[in-house]
C-alpha cells in the first residue's frame, strides 16, 4: 500500500454538490491528519464546504475495555465517515425541494372529488368543466390548469380514481428521448454475494480510479476499498487504461494473496472492461 501518493486537484463545476467519490476522498485525507484547507486545496473545493461536510458525516464512536478486576472502561471518540456523510445527504435531499400545490387546496380538492363522482345531482363532470365550474367559488386561489389535475387523479392526491372519469381524452405523448444502454462489462451489482451487500466480512472491495489532470503523460491513482473495514489499498499506475489496471490488480494479488480479493465492484469505465479476465468475481 502506498501512503505517499497524493490526491491531485480535479476541476468540479461550480456549486455542485460533493460526489460519493469526494467522500471518499475526504475520508482518507482526514486520517491521514490534513487539515480542511488543504482537503479543499486537494479537491479544489471551498474550505467551507469541507468543514460543512465533515461536521455532517462525523459520527460517535463507543469502545469499551474490560480491566483484569471486571472493570468496563467507556471510551468516546469521533471520527469522519464517508457513508454517514452520504446517508445524511440523501436524507437531506428527499427534504428538499418545492412542496405540493395541492396541499394549500384540500377544501378546493374536495369540492372537485365531489363534481367529478357525482355526489350533488348524479351528473359527473369532466375535469375541464369541474375547474370552469370551480373557479368562481375560488377565484382567490392559484388554481391548477387541467392537465395537472389529471396528474393529481393519476397519482392518487384526489379521491377520484382514473377509472371514474366520465371519459378519459388521449392526451399528445411527450417525446421521450432515448437514452444509449449503459455498458456493462461484467456481473451485474445484483449478482453480488449477501456478505457483500450486508459488510459482514472483509475482503469485498470497491475499486475505482482518481484522475488529475487529463494528460496524456499523467498517472493514475487506482484505489480499493474494503467495504467492512474501510481499509484502502492505494497503487499508482501508469495510465487509465485496461492493460495497466489488469497488471496492477496481478501486482496486489501477490502481494497480498489472492485469497484477500473475494469480490471487486467497479463501475462501467472502460478501464474495467477487462477487469473478469484477472478477477472473477467482479
Amino acid at each position: 500500500m502506498d501512503n505517499n501518493t497524493s490526491i491531485t486537484n480535479t476541476t468540479t463545476p461550480k456549486g455542485s454538490h460533493l460526489s460519493e467519490k469526494e467522500r471518499a476522498q475526504i475520508e482518507i485525507l482526514h486520517k491521514e491528519g490534513y487539515s480542511n484547507r488543504a482537503i479543499a486545496r486537494k479537491l479544489n473545493r471551498n474550505h467551507q464546504t469541507i468543514n460543512n461536510e465533515i461536521k455532517r458525516g462525523t459520527t460517535c464512536q463507543v469502545r469499551r475495555q474490560k480491566s483484569r478486576k471486571g472493570k468496563v472502561y467507556t471510551y468516546f471518540s469521533t471520527i469522519y465517515s464517508c457513508d454517514a456523510g452520504q446517508a445524511r445527504y440523501n436524507r437531506n435531499r428527499l427534504n428538499s425541494g418545492r412542496r405540493g400545490k395541492y396541499l394549500l387546496m384540500k377544501d378546493f380538492i374536495k369540492e372537485l372529488d365531489n363534481l367529478l363522482l357525482g355526489r350533488y345531482d348524479g351528473f359527473k363532470y369532466a375535469p375541464y368543466g369541474a375547474l370552469k365550474k370551480l373557479k368562481p367559488k375560488f377565484k382567490d386561489l392559484d388554481l391548477p390548469c387541467v392537465t395537472t389535475i389529471y396528474n393529481w387523479i393519476n397519482t392518487g392526491i384526489t379521491e377520484t380514481n382514473p377509472i371514474d372519469l366520465v371519459k378519459k381524452p388521449k392526451l399528445r405523448p411527450r417525446k421521450v428521448k432515448q437514452e444509449t444502454q449503459k455498458r456493462c462489462f461484467g456481473k451485474s451489482i445484483d449478482e453480488r454475494p449477501v456478505e457483500a451487500n450486508l459488510r459482514s466480512e472483509i475482503g469485498h472491495f470497491e475499486i475505482d480510479t482518481i484522475q488529475g489532470k487529463k494528460m496524456a503523460t499523467d498517472k493514475v491513482i487506482l484505489v480499493l476499498t474494503d467495504r467492512k473495514s474501510r481499509y484502502n489499498i492505494v497503487k499508482v499506475i501508469n495510465s487509465k487504461t485496461s492493460q495497466d489496471v489488469n497488471k496492477a490488480i496481478l501486482e496486489l494479488k501477490a502481494e497480498y494473496g489472492s485469497k484477500l480479493f473475494k469480490t471487486i465492484t467497479a463501475d462501467n469505465g472502460s478501464e474495467f472492461s477487462e477487469l473478469n479476465k484477472v478477477h472473477s468475481e467482479v
